[in-house]
């Protein structure tokens, strides 16, 4: 089964980071418990509550959650998550693991992607600079990113060093990110529409699933150090 790798658990770890702009932290903190999805709310949304937040003592809200309207990350977070249990976790691996997976899945997209450095928490960074690039404003985005200030916030916005980071790779890493977002989409919505409901992690397992495997390939951790030089 594919999830058994872990796939499945980087990709949705990934997207919350990314669109929900949250911190590496919030999602390896989070449990199943913690997911409320659209038939249970009523919102039409899956909202994430977040533990003890960073900005919790510092003047920010006690209590905070970061909702997601996207339909691929909705079902593929019912079809991973609905069935398991209230004290598992969302991410059942270390931040040292989610690091090094993620520099596997740059190489494999171009290596000289992977050498410009990305880190987990470039996702948050990297969330909130298409926020603004893409139209929506700072109040909007300070929210959705629970900054106490937009003093905090314009250090997370880096539309220059995002254009030089594309910028520094080959044509060929330039054409392949839109068509691994538009795949993983795809893969992502075309999940079965039945949850998972028993299922064990075991370590070295890989999947078997061509479609994805071709993309992602299989995980050689041994092999692999995470990058020294941290853009974010």
């Amino acid at each position: 089964m594919l999830f058994r790798s872990g796939r499945y658990f980087d990709a949705i770890a990934y997207y919350m980071m990314f669109s929900g702009i949250n911190r590496p932290g919030e999602i390896l903190n989070a449990y199943r418990e913690d997911l409320n999805f659209p038939e249970d709310n009523g919102a039409g949304c899956l909202i994430l509550s977040i533990r003890k937040p960073k900005t919790g003592h510092t003047g920010g809200a006690k209590q905070q959650s970061t909702p997601f309207w996207e339909p691929e990350l909705i079902n593929a977070c019912r079809w991973l998550y609905y069935h398991r249990p209230p004290k598992s976790k969302l991410y059942p691996f270390s931040r040292t693991t989610l690091g090094v997976r993620l520099q596997q899945h740059l190489q494999i997209i171009g290596k000289d992607l992977a050498e410009e450095g990305f880190s987990p928490g470039c996702f948050r960074a990297g969330g909130a600079t298409f926020a603004f690039l893409t139209g929506c404003g700072i109040s909007r985005i300070r929210i959705r990113g629970r900054w106490t200030s937009e003093r905090t916030l314009e250090h997370y916005i880096q539309e220059g060093n995002c254009m030089l980071a594309l910028k520094n790779t080959s044509e060929a890493t330039r054409r392949m990110l839109p068509e691994c977002a538009r795949v993983a989409k795809y893969l992502l919505l075309e999940l079965p529409s039945k949850p998972v409901q028993d299922f064990k992690l075991r370590k070295g397992e890989v999947g078997k699933e061509s479609a994805v495997k071709s993309w992602f390939g299989d995980y050689n951790l041994r092999n692999l150090k995470p990058a020294k030089k941290i853009r974010c």
